[in-house]
């Protein structure tokens, strides 16, 4: 594992992983995995999860076909969600910062229940998602916080911004990355969003521990590409 800078607090706002699979899992199967977790964990608090499809021909106006897609379970104490759909599982964690291991424990715990309910599962896709807001002050100008910048010629008729980057991580290219900067001024919290969402192709993968090592490799790429896209004067903001 590479060694990265320590940071004294952190921009980190939220922490998404998903695990997605080749398998359609019946409303059964999920309904056995909700009353499982809601009897054994601390997640007391369920929603039925919605997908909506978009029917679109030319000629004809729209139509939305919605269908119920599994459960999403809530534990307001330690501020974490779980999404357990048909296709796919994220396990969500908001608020305060904790550690990529202790959530990576506690998460393969929960897929461990996920398999234990729904029958053998063959991963197809791994995905971290680290959602940052790196907050600044009145007289702070957005490309003094982050590498990526935008330039044009409006000055400051501009009252938003958003820029988007895909790459594939090189140490690593099967590690695909989508980088996302905009600003956000939402309630008391004026800054600028750093979105990073990495995602692994994964060939019909169903031995848990091989999937928690491809989890360990995509934390030393967040971690790479988080410090290349920051500045010194962000990492002296959060040191």
């Amino acid at each position: 594992m590479a060694t990265f800078i320590k940071l004294k607090s952190t921009p980190i706002k939220e922490i998404i992983f998903t695990i997605s699979f080749t398998e359609t899992i019946s409303d059964d199967r999920l309904d056995v995995f909700k009353e499982h977790i809601c009897a054994s964990t601390e997640f007391k608090a369920f929603d039925k999860g919605f997908k909506t499809q978009i029917n679109s021909q030319l000629g004809i106006t729209p139509t939305a076909n919605i269908s119920s897609d599994g459960y999403i379970l809530r534990c307001s104490e330690s501020s974490k969600t779980i999404q357990a759909r048909r296709g796919s599982f994220s396990f969500h964690k908001v608020k305060e910062y904790e550690s990529f291991d202790s959530l990576t424990t506690e998460l393969k715990k929960y897929w461990m229940m996920f398999v234990e309910s729904c029958g053998p599962l063959t991963v197809n896709n791994v995905g971290v998602r680290y959602l940052n807001l790196i907050l600044k002050t009145t007289n702070e100008a957005s490309n003094q916080l982050v590498n990526i910048k935008t330039t044009h010629p409006f000055g400051e008729q501009v009252d938003g911004f958003l820029t988007q980057l895909k790459l594939s991580y090189k140490k690593a290219p099967e590690i695909k990355a989508n980088i996302i900067i905009a600003n956000s001024k939402e309630s008391k919290e004026n800054g600028v969003i750093l979105d990073i969402i990495l995602n692994r192709r994964v060939e019909n993968e169903k031995n848990a521990n091989v999937l928690f090592g491809l989890l360990g490799e995509m934390r030393d790429a967040k971690n790479e590409i988080f410090f290349q896209t920051i500045t010194e004067a962000t990492i002296k903001k959060y040191s």
